[in-house]
């Protein structure tokens, strides 16, 4: 069985005790997951190995519960450490509709209740010298519900039917999809999916799902490409966008001494390498197996950057400036 499976069954499983202080019955665990009681045995020795402090007790009536210690005793957490998070609450807005936002509302709250509502304005006027531009940012706000059937087709390996709405190319329509993980990447989510029309692995901007449904029963369920894992998938590709060859590229770009500095504050690719130049610019070193994602992020740099290898990519930059120039170029007849 997947790891990845187990970790996000194991994280139910803290969910569901950490509301519950009353305690869950084993069967409760067992139907609610949609596993055997064994398993989820289990993975609470998992949990409890891991420090986590789950016990079993014996309540009414000889009746044993699961039940999580409250995290009082365990977690020394300052009024500083409070503070911090509440402070943090506005860059992590550009999450909302997220399930990750809907926990991060709940311990808000929970700290609000905890520092005082005098406090609360004092964090407030704190966090106003901190700010995110949402520049480009997605807006997740009424996609709860969409979200939420994505990760139950993760979280239980259900084929989902989606309906996207991307460009002919991405796969527009209706289809069938094993959800396999989700990336942020430049202010928008990203389903990274099995693909049972296309028979591989592909992204989906989550934008641009028009409706997902996750399909019921165990007859349902998908298979997990053999070997694969979210970590290994992108660390071949250029932020979500990989190609589907063997073929690995070694691309070669020179960056002017303008864009220099800028290039090597971020990190763009694990393969990622500098070399430094006499006139004060840098080549950019890279290893992928995909060209159009990195020939438009190129060309964001206008005349700074240049393509040394492969010529493969400097075809795409050249016919993409090409088009821009022929599109320029009309508009400025039109407009004699």
């Amino acid at each position: 069985m997947s790891d990845s499976l187990q970790l996000l069954r194991q994280w139910k499983l803290l969910q569901r005790l950490s509301d519950e202080q009353d305690g869950v019955l084993l069967t409760q665990l067992s139907s609610e997951l949609g596993v055997s009681a064994r398993t989820v045995r289990r993975d609470l020795g998992v949990l409890q190995a891991a420090g986590f402090p789950l016990d079993e007790q014996l309540g009414e009536r000889g009746v044993k519960r699961w039940r999580m210690q409250p995290l009082g005793p365990q977690l020394q957490v300052g009024y500083a450490d409070l503070i911090s998070v509440m402070m943090s609450r506005r860059l992590l807005e550009p999450m909302a509709g997220t399930p990750l936002w809907d926990g991060q509302q709940r311990l808000f709250r929970k700290i609000r209740g905890a520092l005082g509502e005098r406090a609360v304005q004092y964090c407030q006027q704190l966090s106003g010298m901190l700010g995110s531009s949402g520049f480009g940012v997605s807006d997740y706000t009424r996609r709860g519900a969409l979200l939420d059937a994505l990760l139950l087709g993760m979280e239980e390996r259900r084929w989902v039917q989606v309906q996207y709405g991307g460009g002919a190319a991405d796969g527009s329509g209706m289809q069938q999809l094993g959800p396999l993980g989700l990336i942020w990447h430049n202010g928008s989510l990203y389903l990274i999916a099995w693909s049972k029309k296309r028979g591989e692995v592909r992204n989906y901007k989550v934008d641009r799902v028009l409706s997902a449904e996750a399909e019921g029963g165990p007859s349902n369920q998908f298979e997990i490409p053999e070997g694969f894992s979210l970590q290994s998938w992108q660390s071949t590709a250029f932020g979500v966008y990989r190609g589907t060859g063997a073929r690995m590229w070694e691309i070669r770009i020179r960056f002017r001494a303008g864009s220099a500095r800028y290039v090597q504050e971020s990190w763009w690719h694990a393969t990622q390498r500098f070399e430094q130049l006499p006139d004060g610019g840098v080549e950019l070193h890279l290893r992928l197996n995909e060209l159009s994602a990195v020939s438009k992020w190129i060309l964001g740099f206008g005349s700074s950057a240049t393509v040394l290898a492969p010529v493969e990519l400097q075809q795409l930059v050249r016919a993409e400036a090409r088009a821009m120039l022929q599109d320029l170029d009309e508009l400025s007849r039109g407009g004699e």
